[in-house]
């Protein structure tokens, strides 16, 4: 999916001047500007499914959403704080026994069932905010495609029966999220981190772009939860070549080799045996080669000398490829 961005470049050639909210201007002229954005495909809702975050209603919705995953971490946090309540438990004998086979849950479960947000004057469910625009209806999930959530950080949390179709998560930070029946299709993940995601029911991330992101373990990565197209970047030669002499030479970083972010897709913390279609076989054998490639590099000084030699001499021959890679 295109980036809003790239839309409103077209919209300022055809009349827009920025004076009037992009969302209202668009609406009103969709008919004269749906083929200027889409060509023959003027059925597509792919822009409007953005735009309508930009309208007041939309900013206003985006905000309360923010909040609400806010208060929703905040809450069990406070709730994880009074469970292992560590007087209680160095002092009450029987403190495991009234708790008996009970176990705390750490994952707050969101599906934006009790989320409601003001906008003049009155309340709206996500449900109603989605129905107010001229858009494509989706069920059962709840409709968040085409939101912009760049820069989000969410931890701890169950999502349940969510669409983040065309979503941007561009910069975000997803640690230890659960994921029931929500989707992410052509969402944008371009330099966030995404670690401990476990993927269950109808979950996946087809046709996303985690350019320069670090995936530090999606369960399971296979061709459910991600299928082509989808975008990733490739380590480059001289990025190699500059992890594998700091290997050599013992200089130590933040982060262990191949956990750093920066300037490509990193992907470690994955199994890829769920991997088995012709369209996933090269990130399968891309992400197989890097894991065992930075893993050899952190335990470089204590590999055996002819070792260290052969795998220089591997790293010697550029063989990574592109910047991007694109696979459909």
């Amino acid at each position: 999916m295109r980036a809003f961005s790239d839309f409103s470049k077209i919209l300022e050639k055809h009349g827009f001047d920025g004076t009037t909210n992009v969302s209202d201007y668009y609406f009103l002229h969709r008919r004269q500007l749906d083929p200027l954005l889409f060509g023959p495909n003027v059925g597509s809702d792919e822009f409007a499914s953005k735009v309508r975050w930009k309208s007041l209603r939309g900013i206003a919705c985006v905000n309360a959403i923010k909040r609400y995953f806010e208060a929703k971490m905040a809450a069990k946090e406070r709730e994880a704080v009074e469970w292992f309540r560590e007087d209680r438990m160095l002092t009450d004998p029987n403190w495991q026994a009234k708790r008996g086979n009970a176990r705390f849950d750490s994952f707050v479960t969101i599906d934006f069932e009790d989320f409601r947000f003001e906008f003049e004057e009155r309340s709206w469910t996500l449900t109603e905010f989605a129905y107010s625009f001229q858009t494509g209806r989706i069920s059962p999930q709840k409709d968040l495609i085409g939101i912009d959530l760049s820069g989000i950080h969410l931890h701890d949390v169950r999502l349940v029966n969510l669409c983040f179709g065309g979503a941007c998560f561009d910069g975000g930070h997803l640690f230890q999220v659960e994921l029931l029946d929500t989707c992410f299709p052509q969402a944008s993940f371009r330099g966030a981190r995404l670690m401990s995601i476990w993927a269950q029911g109808s979950s996946y991330f087809s046709s996303a772009d985690i350019s320069e992101a670090g995936v530090f373990g999606i369960h399971p990565l296979s061709d459910k939860t991600l299928s082509a197209p989808f975008k990733y970047t490739p380590i480059s030669y001289w990025r190699l070549v500059f992890e594998t002499l700091r290997g050599a030479t013992g200089i130590k970083s933040a982060r262990s080799t191949g956990w750093q972010m920066g300037s490509h897709t990193t992907f470690m913390n994955n199994t890829v045996a769920g991997l088995t279609l012709p369209e996933t076989r090269s990130l399968k054998e891309y992400i197989r080669w890097y894991q065992y490639a930075m893993t050899r590099i952190n335990d470089f000084r204590t590999a055996p000398i002819l070792s260290q030699i052969g795998f220089i001499i591997s790293t010697s021959r550029p063989s990574t490829g592109r910047r991007i890679r694109h696979y459909s």
